[in-house]
């Protein structure tokens, strides 16, 4: 045997090549190398032995290709002993080891790039690579697969959670970081997460105006939600991060829980002098006009906008209504509102 030289997973295993005295640190090392290598090349190959201290590999009956690897001095090492890299077989179109799993793990940088990869573009895109046409089934198990590469589990995401909470509260101490949570059994349920970073509470407070934006968003995908922001303005008219939340539900009840915490954290004690802008939404109206009596209430006019153009088309009119909505006095506004 000559000198033993160590297969380099994270290297070679994008395009494996053997040799004899190429060693294996597992058994199951060896095989995922060997799948890869049958698709590489374009041949079915076949696992004749297979357990932790021999795999034999050969072709189609005919063809010379083999290749044996044991294990060495009965560790878990596995050597390649006997090596023939000769086909005389033809290329296929099917391949047992092109599975869905493999699939995943080799476009899932592709599918972050493009996550709405359509399955025909997909399938396309594996023939030109490597001469195969997986099932549709295939290809969407696949881009499933693909999805908990890029994004994680969601599962575990949310098992981890509560020590993203104690991460953030020990990295930036002050902030304010609360998940609501119901009991199924012994085991807590994840409801409603609120988090007020110390940093945006400190800014806020020391330099921005008091004006206080509320909005939601919807969150799609397994566990659907919503997404109640608060954002601040700060001494250039940008826009300063306050405060965020997950809810289940864009509701009175959820805006009133959020409102709460969010009065606490900026100790907003008398309301007067805050100037509170939301999208309409009835019950984030009623529940601003419950916890803040004295603030000034306006409306976003993004979305005035999007109702008024709905009924009122035009760009003359468009240019009107912010005409009138930057009018900062009352006989200002009354002139522009009768022109």
């Amino acid at each position: 045997m000559p000198k033993g030289e160590d297969f380099r997973p994270e290297i070679d295993m994008g395009s494996p090549s053997f040799k004899i005295g190429l060693r294996f640190a597992t058994a199951e090392l060896f095989r995922k190398a060997m799948r890869i290598y049958s698709i590489n090349c374009g041949r079915e190959l076949i696992f004749m032995n297979n357990d932790r201290n021999r795999i034999r590999v050969v072709c189609e009956e005919g063809c010379p290709f083999v290749i044996h690897a044991s294990s060495v001095s009965g560790s878990t090492y596995l050597q390649v002993k006997i090596f023939n890299p000769t086909h005389v077989c033809s290329k296929g179109t099917k391949n047992i080891h092109a599975t869905a799993g493999w699939l995943a793990e080799r476009y899932s940088g592709q599918l972050r790039l493009n996550p709405n990869w359509t399955a025909s573009s997909f399938v396309e895109q594996v023939y030109q690579d490597y001469g195969y046409r997986p099932s549709r089934a295939t290809v969407y198990r696949a881009r499933a697969m693909a999805v908990d590469i890029v994004e994680g589990s969601y599962s575990k995401q949310y098992e981890v959670l509560w020590e993203y909470c104690h991460e953030l509260r020990t990295r930036n101490v002050g902030s304010t970081v609360i998940i609501k949570s119901e009991m199924e059994g012994d085991r807590p349920r994840f409801q409603r997460i609120y988090i007020c970073l110390a940093a945006c509470k400190k800014g806020f407070l020391d330099s921005c105006r008091h004006v206080v934006c509320l909005d939601g968003c919807h969150v799609k995908g397994p566990h659907p939600g919503q997404v109640l922001s608060a954002m601040g303005v700060d001494a250039n008219n940008g826009m300063f991060p306050l405060a965020y939340a997950y809810v289940e539900i864009e509701s009175n009840s959820t805006w009133l829980w959020f409102l709460e915490l969010l009065s606490g954290d900026l100790n907003i004690m008398n309301s007067h002098g805050y100037v509170f802008m939301t999208d309409k939404q009835k019950g984030l109206i009623d529940a601003v006009d419950a916890l803040f009596p004295h603030a000034e209430h306006r409306h976003c006019l993004k979305h005035l906008y999007g109702n008024f153009y709905l009924e009122h088309r035009g760009l003359a009119l468009k240019h009107q209504m912010e005409a009138i909505a930057r009018a900062t006095t009352v006989p200002w506004f009354h002139a522009e509102i009768g022109s």
